[in-house]
């Protein structure tokens, strides 16, 4: 396996890593089945079986995979009942996507810091944000790579989508 090249470097030259893929025998097999089966694009038998599972592991009705994750946050806060003017949180520490997703519906992107321990949104400034702000239509803590977003940002009984999306 060849060593992984990305990342950035702090102050000191010590490399920061991001994002490092983590890809086994098993993701390099199934890739190299998808070539040979020759079902690379749209979809195919492994695209089908993966939502499939997924839709079991979730207990839902249907799973989708999407083409990005900018794709799948969309279809998220579509789901959600986002719609034009309502306010979304994100931490500051994020990719472009999440914003623009928010953006894509039409709602305003509103941004919390992140703690310096976990790069991620920052719970404590979001607590101080719920109760100063007008309403927040949803939370949308993004998880740094390789980190797990604190729970307490995603359990403040405050950020919530819409209480009846099913009607909208």
């Amino acid at each position: 396996m060849r060593p992984y090249v990305g990342g950035i470097r702090d102050g000191m030259g010590l490399r920061i890593y991001l994002s490092p893929p983590d890809v086994t025998e098993v993701e390099r097999e199934l890739l190299l089945d998808a070539f040979e089966s020759n079902w690379i694009a749209p979809l195919g038998p492994h695209v089908d079986a993966f939502e499939t599972e997924m839709a079991e592991r979730l207990g839902a009705g249907h799973a989708v995979a999407l083409s990005s994750g900018t794709a799948a946050l969309h279809l998220a806060l579509l789901l959600a009942g986002v719609q034009p003017g309502d306010r979304v949180v994100t931490a500051t520490l994020t990719f472009a996507a999440t914003a623009n997703a928010v953006r894509y519906v039409g709602a305003e992107p509103v941004f919390i810091d992140a703690e310096p321990s976990s790069w991620n949104l920052d719970p404590d400034l979001l607590a101080e944000e719920l109760a100063t702000a007008p309403t927040v239509t949803a939370c949308r803590p993004p998880s740094s790579p390789s980190t797990f977003t604190d729970r307490r940002a995603t359990t403040t009984g405050s950020c919530h989508s819409p209480p009846s999306t099913a009607s909208r």
